[in-house]
């Protein structure tokens, strides 16, 4: 495993970890808390995020389809780029982390629109 790997595994695991106890040390753990939603009253991405981790976790892949699609959808590209660098293989073209964020992007503006409030976290 190259030095790389080995730091994009540990930052991954890190971040984790550090959100988590942030969370957990503020009392705010296993409760919807966005600052994005609390400032503007609009969804972002990762709204319906955790919820949607925590179905997985039990199994429940609907429920966590309908907290957050986007989210349960990534779980694989992260497999991926996560096996990409212990594989050794230079990541594709940057075209594609513009293209995720394109993604993200739209998903957080559709999940907005009164027309699409189905895709929007309960």
């Amino acid at each position: 495993m190259t030095f790389a790997a080995r730091l994009r595994l540990l930052l991954v695991l890190s971040l984790f970890l550090g959100g988590v106890l942030v969370l957990d040390s503020l009392g705010l753990y296993g409760r919807p808390v966005c600052p994005w939603l609390q400032l503007t009253g609009t969804h972002c991405p990762a709204c319906g995020g955790e919820r949607a981790l925590a179905h997985l976790a039990q199994g429940q892949v609907l429920p966590a389809l309908r907290d957050n699609a986007l989210v349960v959808l990534a779980l694989p590209a992260i497999a991926l780029w996560l096996w990409w660098g212990y594989a050794r293989k230079p990541w594709p073209d940057k075209r594609i982390w513009y293209g995720l964020l394109g993604l993200a992007l739209l998903y957080a503006i559709a999940r907005n629109l009164p027309f699409l409030s189905g895709i929007a976290p309960v």
